[in-house]
């Protein structure tokens, strides 16, 4: 998880449509982050519902010689917020909960519970400290967590602004809501997320995160230091981050998640207006910027050296994803220097990754 959404800053026109995708392009571009030591990890771009490019590259697990390719699972992060956002919206739909639902409903117990609403937990403007900014956090998550006590530091750690007087990125936001989805589906959310996205959409390498399995394709993750991938040994137990953060998945399947989103499969069009609804700096589990009059919605994440973005252009039709387990070209330059090729506006196959 990360401290806060990032709006991505593509600088590209996105005025002429690419009639023809050019993979040696494309390859050449993530062959130069992988032989530079930039990067590991998973690249996809999908058009209408179509994967139309795919690239893998770097290592899962370096010490048993296994390679990224389509089907290695990643951590995602933050991504997560847009899964938890739409089963919110889902709920909501039934008449099973409200925007207008205050805190106090669930858990009174929380500091400002009787002002605090789903729709502020949903755009993080509830005002609840980050429980991820606290003091020895990177330690103490490493370990299985109970709701009891994760919901006993967000008791400590009180608030730093009125409901709804500011935005502020606060994980604390999407950890109760994954709570109050379990209260009222009376599942975990490991089987919420499964029978409300996973099934329904067919997804095989989606699911909410265990510990990590390399022999079941699961990637592990490195820093890089000395031109040398070095692995990260502490990882997250996914019982602290719930819906803030839990989720592992594919790029592949990441497109298809966002595509099926905002083609209207799993949320109304009413609903999916107010997840894409900006104004108040961020959306329901969703990002938002308008760049040379194209719109672009998506999130980012990041996780025990994991990092990630997904991003859909509506009037495009397009979505694109990269996660990486060995981050050194963030996942924003990547996308960036891809969609440069995509719409035909970089001509230089020797990309210069100084510029990243």
């Amino acid at each position: 998880m990360i401290r806060k959404i990032i709006i991505i800053a593509l600088l590209v026109s996105c005025g002429s449509n690419a009639q023809t995708i050019n993979k040696t392009r494309l390859d050449s571009l993530f062959m130069l982050i992988e032989t530079k030591n930039k990067g590991m990890g998973s690249f996809s771009i999908s058009k209408e519902g179509k994967e139309i490019y795919h690239k893998s590259i770097g290592y899962s697990d370096i010490a048993n010689d296994a390679k990224n390719n389509k089907t290695t699972k990643y951590r995602i992060g933050s991504i997560t917020k847009t899964f938890t956002a739409t089963i919110i919206a889902k709920l909501v739909e039934e008449g099973k909960l409200h925007f207008s639902t205050t805190l106090n409903t669930f858990f009174p117990k929380i500091p400002n519970a009787k002002k605090i609403t789903i729709d502020n937990l949903l755009r993080h403007q509830s005002g609840l400290f980050n429980i991820t900014e606290q003091e020895n956090f990177a330690s103490w998550i490493i370990t299985p967590k109970s709701r009891e006590q994760m919901l006993e530091r967000f008791i400590k750690n009180g608030t730093i602004f009125e409901p709804g007087k500011e935005t502020k990125y606060s994980n604390t936001n999407f950890i109760l809501l994954s709570y109050i989805a379990e209260d009222i589906e009376h599942k975990s959310f490991s089987e919420i997320l499964e029978s409300r996205i996973i099934k329904p959409l067919k997804l095989q390498r989606t699911e909410y995160g265990k510990k990590i399995n390399p022999q079941n394709n699961e990637a592990l993750s490195y820093f890089e230091e000395d031109s040398e991938w070095q692995l990260i040994q502490n990882h997250t137990d996914m019982s602290g981050p719930m819906g803030a953060g839990a989720i592992v998945s594919t790029a592949s399947e990441l497109n298809v998640f966002y595509e099926n989103l905002f083609s209207g499969k799993l949320v109304t069009e009413k609903s999916l207006a107010q997840m894409t609804d900006t104004s108040t700096r961020m959306g329901m589990g969703l990002d938002g910027n308008v760049l040379h009059d194209k719109q672009i919605y998506g999130h980012n994440g990041g996780i025990d050296g994991f990092r990630s973005l997904s991003i859909y252009m509506p009037e495009e039709k397009l979505a694109i994803t990269y996660i990486g387990n060995g981050v050194v070209m963030s996942p924003k330059s990547c996308i960036l220097a891809a969609l440069k090729i995509y719409f035909g506006i970089d001509n230089n196959i020797q990309v210069n990754l100084k510029n990243y």
